[in-house]
């Protein structure tokens, strides 16, 4: 797999932009969790574990001083 790159950073701030707003709704409604809400919740999941990979890689590759 090619090293990631910046459209990985981008991507992960869009779908935290896209997903926090509506997993906060999602969770703070008084009816069940739908669809919707576990999808944006997956959303933000997603987009942390992107943003927490691409800094773990970067960190092992950066050159030490």
């Amino acid at each position: 797999m090619a090293p990631a790159r910046w459209e990985d950073v981008v991507l992960g701030v869009l779908l935290l932009i896209i997903g926090v707003p509506r997993a906060i709704i999602a969770v703070t409604q008084d009816r069940p969790l739908g669809t919707e809400g576990t999808l944006s919740l997956a959303c933000v999941v997603l987009a942390l574990a992107l943003l927490v990979h691409r800094s773990q890689r970067r960190s092992r590759t950066a050159p030490r001083l």
